[in-house]
């Protein structure tokens, strides 16, 4: 056994000691940090492929890392082997079983003999796959006592517990990246960091208790530590779910225009004409024009015309031209996805009962034109800035356009060029989703919460009518969110 005791090392004992720390190093470069230094700069400039060759996945470069690892590994150890368990140079000093493993043949190893039972499993990819599920069954786990902790704890704390199964690739964008062209105010960071951590939001601490103002015979609610009831009380001035909405649709559009999509929809025009040819409408009573007002859709997007990859796995936008329906849902009760699933069949059944009320009409068979399969896109926004899957869709088609446009542009492979642009637009999505939302709690507070002007919260009063602007408009300004165009 080891005669010294272990010590602590120079450099993390307070108050520093530059005269041992000076002593110390020789020690600790020499021999073995030195060595591993060394064979690194070895490895990566003499041995392992270039990496531009490691740029794009094939079974040469692979294989030939594969063999030099084994045969370091091979040398490094060996070494080892032969000097203390061959040679034996050492004797038994420093070992804690005087016993050497070859002496006596045991059935508890392969062949009866620990060296080959050793070459064995080490070779044959033993350890890397015991490391592997070891690892990741403790991650498993530990990701599991972490949720059913968070929900025991958070079980009478709705947002909480939406929080913790709610989060998706875009919620997950914030905050943990940021983009250059969607910036968040300080209380609309603070708003949409308490909102997705699940704790009250501080703004509205005083406020709690008392009640939303709203119209007519609208359900009456009081304000809650954490701004649920704020952002989805019905009957409150101002129209905010439409500016809510507006803006995510105009927003959505604006990728596809910027990537030279036809499309329309929001700021970029209406679509409001698909089903004008389909049944006569001088005549529609309130209820019917509502009905079919009600199955407009939103937005309109053409894949039929675009360039393509060759390899890529095409989306359902694709060779098709799609209706989009956007929904923003405030409430809790429901998923993304679930709201997402009622979309089509609502329109569906709306459509095909304003044929059979008006024989001639052709509603239904117009819009089972468009999309795949004769869909609508569901594009749902949930208010922790969670969106449905359909959003996945189309920024997978939108970046597969960019990336079919400015390939040849690029020296890299286009499976990074992929992924660069939809990482862009995954950013802009969830980004603009967490603002979108902290805005609508802070435009809805004050239009139905705050009574005077000298207990408002220190939001930006200029930002409350640009954002209106801004909602509505096209294009918007830098200080909001420009998206100059891209290649």
């Amino acid at each position: 056994a080891p005669k010294r005791a272990l010590q602590i090392s120079p450099l993390f004992t307070f108050p520093p000691n530059p005269i041992k720390i000076l002593k110390w190093l020789p020690g600790y470069l020499l021999p073995w940090n030195v060595l591993f230094m060394a064979s690194a700069v070895v490895f990566w400039h003499f041995l392992l492929p270039d990496v531009t060759t490691m740029q794009h996945l094939a079974w040469g470069w692979v294989l030939q890392i594969l063999a030099i690892n084994m045969a370091a590994i091979f040398v490094f150890y060996a070494i080892f082997e032969l000097r203390l368990y061959v040679l034996r140079r050492q004797g038994t000093r420093f070992k804690y079983n005087a016993k050497f493993p070859d002496d006596t043949k045991s059935a508890v190893f392969l062949f009866k003999r620990q060296s080959l039972d050793s070459l064995v499993w080490c070779f044959g990819f033993g350890v890397p796959k015991l490391h592997r599920v070891i690892t990741g069954t403790l991650r498993t786990l530990s990701a599991e006592i972490l949720n059913a902790r968070a929900n025991v704890e958070c079980a009478k704390d709705d947002q909480r517990r939406v929080a913790l199964n709610a989060s998706d690739v875009f919620s997950n964008v914030f905050p943990l990246t940021i983009h250059p062209d969607i910036r968040l105010s300080a209380a609309e960071l603070v708003t949409a960091l308490q909102r997705k951590l699940g704790t009250p939001l501080s703004f509205i601490l005083n406020f709690v208790g008392k009640p939303i103002a709203s119209s007519g015979n609208s359900h009456k609610l009081k304000v809650d530590s954490y701004g649920k009831n704020v952002a989805a009380a019905p009957g409150v001035k101002g129209d905010h779910f439409r500016t809510t909405h507006d803006a995510l649709v105009t927003f959505t559009t604006g990728l596809f225009k910027d990537a030279g999509i036809v499309s329309r929809g929001g700021g970029y025009g209406s679509v409001k004409g698909i089903f004008s040819k389909c049944i006569d409408q001088s005549n529609l009573p309130e209820s019917d024009q509502s009905a079919l007002n009600g199955i407009l859709p939103d937005s309109f997007y053409d894949g039929r015309a675009v360039p393509r990859i060759a390899g890529f796995q095409e989306t359902k936008l694709h060779d098709v031209a799609s209706l989009g329906e956007f929904k923003t849902l405030s409430t809790q009760s429901e998923s993304v996805e679930d709201r997402a699933r009622r979309v089509d069949p609502d329109i569906e059944k709306a459509a095909a009962e304003l044929d059979r009320k008006y024989p001639g009409s052709t509603v239904l068979e117009e819009k089972r034109k468009y999309g795949k399969d004769g869909k609508y896109l569901a594009l749902v926004s949930g208010s922790l800035g969670n969106l449905s899957s359909d959003f996945s869709s189309v920024v997978d088609f939108i970046a597969s356009v960019q990336t079919a446009r400015a390939i040849h542009w690029h020296t890299t492979s286009k499976e990074h060029l992929f992924r660069m642009y939809r990482r862009s637009l995954v950013s802009s999505l969830g980004l603009f989703a967490s603002r979108l939302w902290a805005r609508h709690i802070h435009d809805r507070f004050r239009d139905a919460v705050v009574t005077s002007t000298s207990n408002v919260p220190n939001f930006p009063d200029p930002d409350r009518e640009i954002v209106r602007n801004f909602h509505s408009r096209a294009r918007r300004s830098n200080r909001f969110g420009s998206r100059q165009t891209r290649a």
